[in-house]
């Protein structure tokens, strides 16, 4: 087969953002990256309770202070097309001046102005920094990743700025959560060290 004949057929055999919203129910738990279905293992309960601690705490701050929508349980955003991406972050922050109105059915296309990555043990290092670079790409200010195995968080900036906190730090991100603190500690309560 021919370079270009080879080219053709790959790029039949990608699927759209339009179609993986159709085929995703059946599929399961997984993303489209670069117009290519990727399967994803289900997260364990390490994954789903501190997912679910921080989910829990900065959403009601941001409801409290009307600062915005949170979405989670991996939402899925069209982050590229041509060939297409859709990544489903476990949360992510949306500003007020970015909420969709009406809510889409389909795929999100708002930019959060926050994402939450919760990385377990096994996280491939790689992956998670392609992830990190497609989200802040995407127009994302902050992707926060939050490494069980490492017991931290790790904030990435869109201007390049990276900031760990440890299992003993408060939690903070003043300039889309003012006044919002969280003792990271909270998050691997019950979490066994490695």
């Amino acid at each position: 087969m021919s370079v270009t004949n080879e080219r053709v057929a790959q790029a039949q055999s990608l699927v759209t953002a339009e179609q993986f919203f159709a085929l995703a129910p059946m599929l399961g738990r997984c993303e489209l990256i670069a117009g290519r279905i990727v399967k994803m293992s289900p997260g364990g309960g390490e994954h789903g309770v501190t997912s679910q601690r921080l989910s829990r705490v900065v959403g009601n701050w941001v409801e409290e202070h009307e600062l915005g929508e949170t979405v989670s349980n991996e939402p899925g955003f069209q982050l590229a097309t041509g060939p297409d991406t859709v990544r489903a972050p476990d949360l992510c922050f949306i500003a007020a001046d970015r909420v969709p109105e009406p809510w889409p059915p389909g795929w999100l296309c708002a930019v959060p102005s926050l994402v939450l990555e919760v990385a377990g043990r096994g996280a491939n290092r790689g992956e998670l920094a392609t992830k990190v670079g497609q989200w802040l790409g995407f127009g994302v200010q902050v992707v926060w990743v939050l490494s069980i195995a490492d017991r931290c968080l790790i904030e990435h900036r869109s201007g390049g700025g990276v900031r760990r906190f440890g299992d003993d730090d408060m939690l903070v991100c003043e300039d889309l959560l003012p006044g919002f603190t969280y003792p990271l500690r909270k998050a691997f309560r019950g979490i066994a060290p490695v």
